[in-house]
């Protein structure tokens, strides 16, 4: 049921932006980013790239992927906090920003959403009983784009890191950088 709405969604998603896709004055772009150390429950280290199409100056939409290196916390018996990790995850997720430009310059604030899944291909570290090798991805971001051409800049953000699952979330916020080109 999760993979027909999450299709359902991506499909309505890409049917909604089309008509701007056409507007013409779109590019490619890609990103390479890392983020890490986490604040918060858990240690998140990310390291993506994404790939798709700037709609316009304002919007970019793509599909990223990258490994996703989690250490995660579990009580033992004991009750102390013990960390299993790293587990190594490969994500699949759409990528959405909207740049508010600063006037005629090439920077920009963001506001973006990362969605998708991630996959456990290490062998499992978490000794929870509920704990899932294919688990939900969300990461609200936003941040800073200094922009050193129309095709290339870095950006410097925040990202908000949540795997919502009925025993097994996690949630922190990872500062990240990326490479825009």
């Amino acid at each position: 049921m999760k993979r027909i709405l999450t299709l359902i969604a991506a499909l309505v998603i890409c049917a909604a932006l089309a008509p701007l896709a056409q507007a013409g004055d779109g590019h490619f772009q890609g990103m390479v980013k890392g983020s890490g150390p986490s604040i918060g429950w858990g240690k998140h280290y990310t390291s993506d790239i994404s790939l798709g199409w700037r709609i316009n100056s304002g919007n970019y939409v793509g599909l990223a992927t990258g490994m996703h290196y989690v250490w995660h916390p579990a009580k033992t018996a004991e009750g102390p906090i013990t960390e299993n990790g790293p587990m190594n995850m490969v994500p699949l997720y759409a990528d959405y920003i909207h740049y508010f430009r600063l006037g005629r310059s090439l920077s920009s604030f963001f506001l973006g959403m990362e969605a998708g899944g991630t996959y456990e291909v290490s062998t499992p570290k978490c000794e929870k009983v509920w704990h899932h090798a294919l688990r939900p991805y969300l990461s609200p971001k936003l941040g800073f784009d200094i922009g050193f051409s129309r095709d290339l800049g870095l950006a410097i953000g925040v990202n908000f890191i949540a795997v919502p699952q009925a025993s097994d979330s996690e949630y922190m916020l990872n500062p990240s950088l990326a490479i825009r080109f």
